[in-house]
């Protein structure tokens, strides 16, 4: 289930705003960076171990493939399918 500002903030006792400040205060990034990054992660790990893209999206809740893509290529400068693509690549090639 996706963590929400609100609701993190509601888990930990604190309003919203002081929880945002204070999160950012202590990580030094913001909350919503810090989810999106943890996102990615799980997103390459799980396009790794064969999930299909529509999995991965749905199951890190973006609104679709496309919203998902989107974020991907920002993030990593590639679309989900071409890094994939890379990655199988880069194992084989070690694997001769």
């Amino acid at each position: 289930e996706g963590v929400s500002l609100a609701g993190a903030a509601e888990f930990a006792g604190y309003s919203p705003t002081y929880f945002s400040r204070h999160f950012q205060k202590l990580m030094g990034i913001s909350f919503r960076s810090y989810t999106e990054e943890i996102r990615m992660r799980t997103a390459k790990k799980m396009l790794l171990a064969g999930y299909p893209v529509s999995e991965v999206a749905q199951t890190l809740q973006y609104d679709g493939i496309s919203s998902f893509s989107r974020a991907f290529k920002r993030k990593f400068g590639e679309a989900p399918g071409s890094y994939l693509e890379k990655q199988q690549s880069e194992m084989s090639t070690n694997e001769q």
